[in-house]
């Protein structure tokens, strides 16, 4: 595997910087959440919402250090930058209203418990999540093609 060079490198470059940047951010977040777990309407999902961070900012840096090197174009980098700001990101607020809102009965029966939120909470996070799988997806498999090239 090696780098692209040019205005493709430069801008695979700074993308990787974006996904660090985000990283850094998803985890600052996700140790904020983890100092109010007990106050959360559902501490349980507000645990897994503080896990999620912190596993998927440590994702975001490895991301954004092997970024630079993977042999995809500059549009395919946009894209892929965007797909992945988006699943992780989404992931996290979709847990974080979860655990605010007491939503959780479709998506974590386990941890929402006997809470329950209005069914257009309930519904919001849903399809928020419903809409990360295929983005998630989509974002491994570019970067698997990134990788194998």
């Amino acid at each position: 595997m090696t780098s692209p060079t040019g205005e493709a490198g430069e801008a695979l470059a700074g993308h990787g910087r974006g996904l660090m940047r985000a990283g850094a951010l998803l985890f600052l977040l996700g140790l904020f959440v983890g100092f109010g777990v007990p106050r959360f309407a559902v501490p349980r999902l507000a645990l897994s919402t503080h896990l999620l961070a912190m596993m998927q900012a440590t994702l975001l840096l490895a991301l954004g250090l092997v970024w630079p090197r993977l042999a995809i174009g500059r549009r395919q980098s946009q894209v892929g930058l965007g797909l992945a700001l988006y699943g992780f990101g989404g992931a996290w607020v979709a847990n974080l209203l979860g655990a605010l809102w007491g939503a959780g009965r479709t998506f974590a029966p386990g941890a929402a418990g006997d809470h329950r939120a209005s069914a257009a909470k309930e519904k919001a996070v849903e399809l928020l999540l419903v809409t990360l799988a295929p983005v998630m997806v989509a974002a491994t498999v570019l970067l698997i093609v990134g990788v194998l090239r």
